[in-house]
């Protein structure tokens, strides 16, 4: 089964506690930044889209993003810079969740995302 990229958001926007439009937003701060990588990591992981199309649906960016958040979500986690803890514990609660939902739905049956 595959999940939507709204699906990933929304379960980014939950696991970080941000406002799905702030992740997709541009603002570089930290507190977005984070849950937007995490993002473009988990839609590579997920998904089937290609780094243009995941681009795409977050604003019309350019696909080097992705690369350099994917790039940057693998360092941190393999960190063991405590710094990153909060990161890594965010993101194995997105990820977890995401395949929780690919194992209870068969594709016919996947739930719609809600609205974070």
């Amino acid at each position: 089964m595959t999940l939507t990229l709204t699906h990933i958001l929304t379960e980014c926007a939950r696991a970080f506690n941000e406002p799905a439009g702030r992740i997709l937003g541009s603002s570089r701060a930290e507190i977005y930044v984070h849950p937007r990588f995490a993002y473009y990591h988990l839609a590579t992981r997920h998904t089937y889209e290609t780094l243009v199309e995941i681009a795409e649906f977050c604003g019309g960016r350019d696909h080097g993003v992705v690369i350099h958040g994917v790039k940057r979500v693998k360092d941190w986690l393999a960190s063991d810079d405590r710094s990153y803890l909060a990161f890594q514990t965010r993101y194995a609660l997105a990820d977890r969740r995401l395949t929780e939902i690919m194992r209870e739905f068969p594709a016919e049956h996947l739930p719609s995302p809600a609205t974070p």
